[in-house]
């Protein structure tokens, strides 16, 4: 069964290959864009263009780049600011519980071979629906109440993971499996679709490819030792593990809020600002630049 739906799930992506290579050639990201026809989206595109014709006649970024604060948008910073929300993805404790799910359900809670198994299906069928509230509010309320909000849910969340654990009865284990979803819920409400956006938000377009494959190396190398140790950590002192995650740090406002102010100057503080900076784009076309656009929003 597991093979059918890898199959399947291949041969989608092929024809799914397939079909942008046609389509997306024959129409192309501009000429989709012009055929909406919204003045907004125009001046979006004319500043993105803009940008990157600024910045392509400087030359491909060195890692030495990346890596200097001796530059106008600071990048060491950035770069440094980018890997926070990646490595605080993974010391919120997610795949700490995730990868071993079923194993502490039927380990640690005493549930059976198959009713552990479906519980964790339920779970992670449950986290992937969750996945998609965010998109909705996520620009609305912001990425640090966003983060502040989910990080309060998950760590109060493992504190009661781990007194359930503890409880070692049938009502903990019933309160165990319930935080368990409501901590999975709570993660991939808020620090889930901000560890992954954060980072290239934040980064200049040109170090933007090599800053971001530096934050995902910071999140992939925190996950290897999260997960290598939960087992260890698990036979060694139990359900008391998941009170390191309970108070494990987890955000600081500062982090995901402001960043442009301290690094450069901002010009657009609001939704309005920034509706009038694509406008002028899209009115200007090809009479002006950037940077004589962001004299004028001044």
């Amino acid at each position: 069964m597991t093979g059918l739906v890898t199959a399947i799930y291949d041969i989608g992506c092929a024809f799914g290959a397939v079909a942008a290579f046609i389509w997306g050639e024959r129409i192309g990201r501009k000429k989709s864009i012009f055929i909406a026809n919204f003045i907004g989206v125009t001046g979006q595109l004319n500043e993105i263009l803009e940008a990157i014709n600024l910045e392509a006649a400087d030359g491909e970024a060195s890692w030495s780049e990346v890596f200097s604060n001796a530059t106008k948008s600071r990048n060491l910073q950035r770069v440094l600011l980018g890997m926070g929300p990646y490595m605080m993805n993974q010391w919120s404790g997610v795949n700490a519980l995730c990868y071993y799910l079923a194993y502490i359900f039927e380990r640690y809670l005493g549930f059976s071979t198959q009713m552990a198994l479906i519980l964790a299906s339920v779970a992670f069928t449950q986290y992937a629906v969750m996945s998609w509230p965010p998109y909705f509010y996520m620009d609305k309320l912001g990425r640090r109440w966003s983060v502040i909000l989910s990080s309060a849910g998950c760590a109060t969340c493992m504190a009661l993971i781990a007194g359930c654990l503890l409880a070692k009865n049938s009502a903990g284990a019933a309160g165990a499996v319930a935080f368990s979803f409501l901590f999975l819920d709570c993660f991939t409400l808020g620090i889930l679709p901000v560890s992954w956006s954060y980072s290239a938000e934040i980064q200049p377009l040109r170090v933007r490819n090599k800053a971001t494959a530096v934050g995902v190396f910071s999140h992939w190398l925190s996950n290897f030792v999260v997960v290598m140790i939960t087992p260890i950590a698990m036979n060694a002192i139990g359900g008391n593990y998941f009170w390191i995650w309970a108070i494990m740090f987890h955000s600081r406002p500062r982090v995901l809020m402001g960043l442009d102010k301290e690094s450069t100057k901002v010009i657009r503080t609001t939704a309005a600002d920034e509706e009038n900076r694509f406008k002028a784009f899209a009115a200007m076309g090809e009479k002006g630049g950037v940077e004589e656009v962001e004299e004028k929003s001044l």
